[in-house]
């Protein structure tokens, strides 16, 4: 994985990660657990690659993709295949990161650059078909601190240190602070158009935006389609912890 490679698969790991657990929080929550998160990864950046360290990240990481297994799945049975058994959807995403993971490093970047461009036609789309639909007087901002900047903090520092195992690749700063901007923009698309009340009555209201919009009046309920996007995202995502457990396995 080239450089550019590799800051795509992070800002597409930080948008799972936030769009899952993340996307309620408050913003100075947000900002503060990003802080923390660089302060963290400075204050670890010597540390060099070692078996106590390595066998850590093997138990987090299992204990991760557990974790977003069932949260990608509570997903896709709430906002796509309502009528299916989460059984078969969890079999489904299993299979998928599974088969991407054990593939040759080659695959995963290919699926990763076709995947890349779907998401940047997807997101045009969106703006351009819900720009009528932003109304600049819902904007609320909640300056209240909750304990989620913990695990905000907490993740950031878990992915720069699973990419370092994987690629000897240290993630910058600054690609960092940038991956965080595009869940920043979606969720204040998603107060602009929902307005405060709306948003936090809804479990996905970066889904549920999207049925609101309509194209020529004849053309509704695009939501499936437009938030494909998201499951994308969060299949790398899946496939990237693996990934890492796979390469994590191996002693040093």
């Amino acid at each position: 994985m080239n450089k550019i490679e590799l800051n795509i698969l992070n800002m597409i790991n930080i948008e799972a990660i936030f769009l899952l657990l993340f996307f309620k929080t408050n913003l100075i929550s947000t900002i503060i657990g990003i802080i923390i998160g660089l302060l963290l990864i400075q204050l670890t950046k010597n540390n060099k690659k070692n078996n106590y360290t390595r066998i850590i990240l093997l138990i987090i990481s299992i204990l991760i993709y557990l974790f977003f297994l069932y949260k990608i799945t509570c997903f896709i049975s709430y906002n796509v295949l309502k009528n299916y058994s989460i059984i078969i959807i969890s079999l489904s995403l299993l299979l998928i990161s599974i088969y991407l993971a054990i593939k040759k490093y080659h695959v995963f970047i290919k699926t990763i650059q076709i995947i890349t461009y779907l998401i940047i036609i997807i997101k045009l789309i969106s703006f351009i078909l819900s720009f009528s639909l932003i109304n600049f007087n819902n904007i609320n901002i909640d300056y209240n601190l909750n304990y989620q900047l913990i695990f905000i903090a907490f993740l950031i520092l878990y992915l720069y240190k699973c990419t370092y195992y994987l690629t000897n690749y240290q993630i910058k700063n600054k690609n960092i602070i940038l991956a965080i901007i595009n869940p920043i923009y979606i969720k204040t698309i998603s107060l602009l158009i929902l307005g405060n009340n709306i948003f936090n009555r809804y479990q996905y209201p970066y889904v549920n935006y999207l049925k609101r919009i309509k194209y020529m009046n004849f053309i509704e309920r695009m939501d499936g389609i437009l938030s494909f996007e998201y499951l994308l995202c969060f299949i790398i995502f899946l496939s990237f912890v693996l990934l890492n457990i796979k390469s994590l396995k191996k002693p040093i």
